[in-house]
């Protein structure tokens, strides 16, 4: 998947470990790395030749934001890591929620619903062999066949819903494993490397340099609902 989203450094023939993850703020352009004898600058790449509107023109030290990432992910993992919140998350999840309740409770009117269908199903068989046989009307079997039919299609309304509220809980309850498990696994970075930034981070936004507060706004979009 990391292959298919970015592109191969022409000297090196490496992807970089922000490849694809680092855009403009101001014109959402992507950012490209590029490399002096002594460091390693992303720039955005509307500031081409020819092509120079992006008013985000300052290149940004590689190194600098990689130290500003690493620092955030640490913090991201500091704050959620600690166990009494993790537990606490946890309980809520077992006690308030219930999701294996709520999963169990629509598991079984899914099974009420199944029933009703061939129990309908049963009936309109019955229905037309008392019509072969003459014990009704063509007409009473016609308003017989419409009123069950519609209870059929409610039967089946309700089971695609059911469907996507089981679909959601189980959702919720992967997601939480997930994030636990996550955030366990990474404790203390020293280094990212591309596995890690493409694990915690969707994308990376950053602003102009402000020559007033000589520093610049660096939104990141989280993978993690935390």
């Amino acid at each position: 998947m990391m292959k298919e989203r970015t592109k191969v450094c022409k000297k090196t023939r490496h992807i970089h470990k922000f490849s694809g993850k680092v855009f403009c703020s101001k014109c959402n352009h992507y950012l490209k790395r590029n490399c002096t004898e002594k460091h390693e600058y992303l720039v955005c790449t509307s500031n081409r030749d020819g092509y120079k509107n992006c008013e985000n023109k300052l290149a940004m030290r590689y190194d600098v934001l990689e130290d500003i990432v690493l620092n955030a992910i640490n913090d991201k993992i500091d704050k959620y890591y600690n166990e009494a919140i993790l537990n606490e998350a946890s309980n809520i999840y077992k006690v308030n929620y219930k999701y294996d309740d709520k999963i169990k409770a629509l598991n079984k009117q899914k099974c009420e619903l199944e029933k009703k269908l061939e129990k309908t199903k049963f009936y309109l068989k019955s229905l037309y062999e008392d019509k072969v046989s003459g014990l009704i009307t063509s007409e009473q079997f016609k308003e017989l066949i419409n009123d069950y039919q519609k209870s059929d299609d409610k039967f089946r309304e309700q089971l695609k819903a059911i469907a996507i509220e089981i679909d959601y809980y189980k959702t919720k309850e992967t997601t939480l494993k997930n994030e636990k498990e996550m955030l366990s696994k990474y404790r203390n970075l020293k280094e990212l490397n591309r596995i890690i930034i493409d694990e915690f981070i969707e994308s990376i936004h950053i602003g102009a340099f402000n020559p007033s507060t000589n520093s610049r706004d660096i939104k990141i979009k989280w993978n993690l609902e935390l």
